[in-house]
């Protein structure tokens, strides 16, 4: 078998020979030469990112086998009005369909209420009355770039009844309290009195996470205002709670050449706006027993979301920047799951950012080779399908595929875990004395836990209040998706878990994210090809006498620092503009690096804002798409090559658990030693 060390010790006597072909005139055989090496180099990597990998559940399934797979996901297979599966060969029909990419055999599983029953309180799309599941079967297929779907993993996620699983359970509850508090409250000096509750309650609570689903806590071992609900890595912990990515556009687009915080990113010849439209502040959606049930059971209910009610027209709403949990979560339900981190690519580029060392080398290297032709060979070459804007565009999005098909592998074929909204609807079932599961430990210990004082705090007697101030007109008047005589107007107290979404999750189980799985891999690409220690700084401009945002080098900017400020934009009062929060202070200035770690984290934990994620759906599917993405990687590192000097692409990067790697002729090194690929996340 051949060797890649051994392959790659050979290229010295093979560019010898291929150079030779040169001189004698036999230029296809050259190109057919380097093509065939260059293939098997291609195979080689592949190998070493395609082994067999072992998949394990967490072991819900198997546990409550008999008690309608109460630690499943479940929805769209038919449920009974104790919120449990009907027939529970459905789950095991389902399970089979997923396993062999099937649903439409004679086992198939029965999806959504029966039709003769009717509904019990929605009245869903007329056109497509029930949900299907969403593309089941994509896990199974292979990949000729990049690793298969099923040569990456993720570690079995919290078990129904342990701690961690309850401080899960409890941030995604919190979460939901906090959708219309203002950004701005969740960083240090906040005195909100949800985000004290919320600090209070969860500091309580036995579990912090595990492993490296521990939370970032601050010195004393405690959540503060300026570590909770963010992200996993370092940068995740500096400066405002939204990453720079999500608010800023880019300089030099038509008519505003200089201002970036107009939000405006150019795309070609259009704009693409970081304004949103918003969803209504106040109004969440599955709120009580039987509207929660029906979408259990499938009922469509998408496209009745609630904007601002005045004027009635949406478009002519006035769009603002993401300033509440509310808002990032409305970004996240209708994002085209690539764009936050196309748009942070078209940022960098349009700031002309610094690029990744490696790449600077090599790009170095073409200008040292046009010196030797003569002074004029300097504007022969240059980067655009190799190592340029498109070339990085390109790849930031097209890792994303690979992205999606891993993760659906984990969420249908391993996982099938339950969504938010399901442990919620247990813990309604509970509350409302469902004896049948009451009875089951697991679920009357978590409920217990978040039924009694925490640090002072009931969470679900809170829960209860908040939703018995929804099931009352005039919100009920908005939920246009519920028929008009069984709308529930008496404020019935639930601890369902309040969504911002009135379909609730998309139709497939929680563990692993797919969102989530897309940041790791796009985010992943970004810090590859850019230098993350470069730096957001503000610099006077002598013709306008005004300050330009600027993306510098970390080395300029400490050669500099007199002439740069720093600068951190959060949305002002509600977000119609931005205003800098870095304005006046000796803060150090935001790097790449942190802000694409944060954008990372804002996507991801914006789904846990919606209700439809745990926390562990975010960090375990982000590090499993850095994996895919480093693949990609390695095959980079070997594809693409300058000839004659034979010098490849390096990549350097900062894991998102903190492990600094360099990727080059298909190796992964740290601190100067060579890893295998499995050894990641």
């Amino acid at each position: 078998m051949i060797n890649l060390n051994n392959f790659l010790a050979r290229e010295q006597l093979e560019r010898l020979f291929l150079e030779s072909q040169i001189l004698f005139g036999n230029f296809f055989g050259f190109r057919k030469l380097r093509k065939w090496r260059i293939a098997i180099l291609r195979s080689l990597a592949t190998r070493l990112t395609n082994n067999p990998v072992e998949h394990i559940p967490n072991g819900d399934e198997a546990k409550f086998q008999n008690q309608a797979f109460v630690g499943s996901f479940t929805k769209g297979i038919p449920h009974d009005d104790t919120g449990r599966i009907i027939d529970s060969e459905q789950f095991k029909r389902f399970r089979v369909a997923t396993h062999i990419g099937d649903f439409f055999n004679n086992l198939q599983p029965d999806l959504g209420r029966d039709s003769t029953l009717g509904w019990r309180a929605v009245q869903p799309n007329s056109d497509m009355p029930i949900r299907g599941w969403e593309s089941p079967s994509s896990g199974l297929t292979f990949e000729m770039h990049g690793p298969d779907s099923h040569s990456v993993t993720m570690p079995p996620a919290p078990e129904l009844g342990s701690d961690e699983l309850t401080l899960e359970m409890a941030e995604v509850y919190w979460l939901a309290l906090l959708r219309d508090t203002h950004f701005k409250e969740f960083q240090s000096g906040s005195t909100d009195e949800i985000i004290q509750q919320a600090l209070a309650h969860l500091n309580a609570l036995p579990s912090k996470g595990e492993g490296r689903r521990k939370r970032r806590l601050n010195p004393s071992n405690q959540f503060d205002a300026q570590n909770i609900f963010r992200g996993a890595t370092d940068g995740d912990l500096i400066g405002p709670y939204l990453s720079q990515f999500l608010l800023i556009g880019t300089p030099g687009h038509e008519g505003n050449p200089k201002n970036v915080t107009d939000g405006l990113i150019g795309y070609g010849a259009l704009k693409i706006e970081q304004k949103l439209v918003p969803a209504k502040l106040g109004l969440d959606h599955m709120t009580t027993w039987d509207v929660f049930l029906d979408v259990q059971d499938a009922a469509n209910v998408r496209g009745t979301d609630v904007f601002k009610e005045e004027p009635d027209l949406v478009e002519f709403i006035q769009k603002r920047f993401i300033t509440y949990p509310r808002d990032l979560a409305t970004y996240v339900h209708f994002d085209a799951l690539y764009e936050a981190y196309l748009n942070a690519c078209l940022i960098l580029l349009g700031f002309n950012a610094p690029v990744d060392l490696g790449i600077t080398q090599l790009n170095n290297l073409f200008s040292e080779r046009a010196r030797e032709l003569s002074p004029s060979g300097l504007g022969r070459v240059d980067g655009f399908a190799l190592f340029g804007g498109p070339h990085i565009l390109n790849l930031v999005t097209e890792v994303s595929t690979r992205a999606l098909k891993a993760v659906r592998y984990q969420k249908f074929n391993v996982h099938c875990r339950f969504r938010p909204e399901a442990l919620g609807g247990w813990m309604e079932a509970i509350n409302a004395g469902i004896s049948a599961i009451q009875m089951i430990p697991a679920l009357s210990q978590t409920y217990e836990e978040l039924n009694t004082d925490q640090g002072g705090i009931n969470l679900l007697a809170k829960v209860r209040k908040h939703n018995g101030e929804q099931n009352v007109e005039p919100l009920n008047q908005l939920r246009s998706y519920i028929q008009e005589d069984r709308r529930d107007n008496s404020g019935t107290q639930t601890a369902l878990l309040p969504m911002a979404f009135p379909e609730g999750s998309p139709m497939h189980p929680a563990y692993g994210a797919g969102h989530a799985t897309v940041a790791g891999a796009c985010v992943t690409m970004l810090k590859a090809f850019f230098d993350t220690d470069a730096v957001f700084v503000l610099e006077p401009n002598a013709d306008t006498n005004k300050k330009e945002v600027k993306i510098v080098s970390r080395q300029q900017y400490d050669e500099n620092k007199e002439q740069f400020s720093p600068v951190a934009f959060i949305p002002k009062d509600e977000g119609m503009e931005l205003e800098n929060a870095y304005e006046n202070t000796t803060n150090p200035p935001l790097s790449v690096g942190d802000e694409l770690n944060k954008i990372a984290a804002n996507i991801s934990i914006g789904r846990d804002m919606a209700g439809v994620h745990f926390y562990s759906d975010y960090i375990d599917s982000l590090v499993m798409g850095e994996k895919i993405a480093i693949s990609v990687l390695l095959e980079q590192s070997l594809s693409y090559e300058i000839y004659p000097n034979q010098v490849r692409p390096s990549f350097s990067l900062t894991t998102f658990l903190g492990r600094q790697l360099k990727i080059k002729d298909g190796k992964i090194t740290e601190n100067g030693s060579e890893i295998d690929w499995s050894s990641l996340g």
